[in-house]
C-alpha cells in the first residue's frame, strides 16, 4: 500500500477576493509533468482545509470563505486516503 500514498500537492497560491479566498495549487502525479501529469489509478482528487471548512474536488482551484489560519490540501486515494499535506498560512 505504501507505492499508492498520494504525494503531496506544490505551488500553492491563494488570493483573497471580498469575502473568499481563491486557491490553486499544482498536483503531483506518477508520470510526467506540469500540465501533462499523470495520476495514479486510484487517485481521486484533492482534499482543501482551513479551519473548519473542508472541501473535496478534483479541480486544481477552489473558492472558500475566508479566515486566517493555516491552509493545506491534500492530494486524496481511494485505498490509502489522504497523502501528506502541503501547508500555508493565510
Amino acid at each position: 500500500g505504501r507505492s499508492q500514498v498520494e504525494r503531496q500537492p506544490a505551488y500553492i497560491r491563494t488570493r483573497r477576493d471580498g469575502g473568499n479566498l481563491v486557491v490553486s495549487w499544482q498536483g503531483v502525479g506518477r508520470l510526467g509533468g506540469g500540465a501533462s501529469v499523470g495520476m495514479g489509478a486510484y487517485f481521486t482528487g484533492y482534499r482543501v482545509t482551513l479551519g473548519s471548512t473542508t472541501v473535496d474536488t478534483t479541480a486544481r482551484t477552489v473558492t472558500i470563505p475566508y479566515s486566517a489560519g493555516t491552509l493545506s490540501v491534500r492530494q486524496l486515494n481511494s485505498i490509502t486516503g489522504p497523502g501528506p499535506a502541503a501547508t500555508v498560512t493565510v
